[in-house]
């Protein structure tokens, strides 16, 4: 299931403050989310493809986060690095893979346990800026997230 499905972005590389934008790439569509029911034979074949918008000469950081009940929102695992592989992102126009390039494929960052029904987990992406006054400053992607269920046996 795909739901929101973005807007196409230019990512403004003069801004020194650019924000990255992430898509999933996920059966020849881009989403903003993606439910998934674990016991699905789909989900069987997910794997998490990312197309990632920005400066295409500077590395990133994507980020995972899990909700869990009971415990809520946790980091989850070390940065993965990334580098963007355009300015653009238009969910119309999807440019052809790049083995090792585009997208960039990625694992979940946990299984739903047995006993439980549900589980998300978040993605962003960070870059950290140095600003004229020397400040750093953190700048986040749009978040992107993956709700897993178990569905009716």
């Amino acid at each position: 299931l795909l739901q929101p499905l973005p807007r196409a972005v230019l990512v403004d590389l003069r801004e020194p403050t650019w924000q990255p934008r992430l898509c999933w790439l996920h059966q020849g569509e881009c989403a903003l989310s993606l439910s998934l029911d674990v016991s699905s034979p789909a989900f069987a074949a997910f794997s998490p493809s990312v197309w990632v918008a920005g400066d295409a000469t500077e590395e990133l950081e994507l980020v995972w986060e899990l909700w869990r009940r009971g415990v809520g929102w946790r980091s989850a695992g070390a940065a993965i690095r990334a580098t963007p592989f355009s300015a653009y992102l238009d969910p119309e126009q999807i440019p052809a893979a790049v083995p090792g390039t585009f997208p960039l494929e990625l694992e979940l960052p946990a299984e739903l346990p047995a006993d439980e029904d549900a589980l998300q987990a978040l993605l962003y992406a960070r870059r950290n800026v140095t600003l004229a006054d020397g400040s750093v400053h953190t700048i986040r992607s749009n978040p992107l997230l993956v709700s897993l269920y178990r569905g009716q046996p």
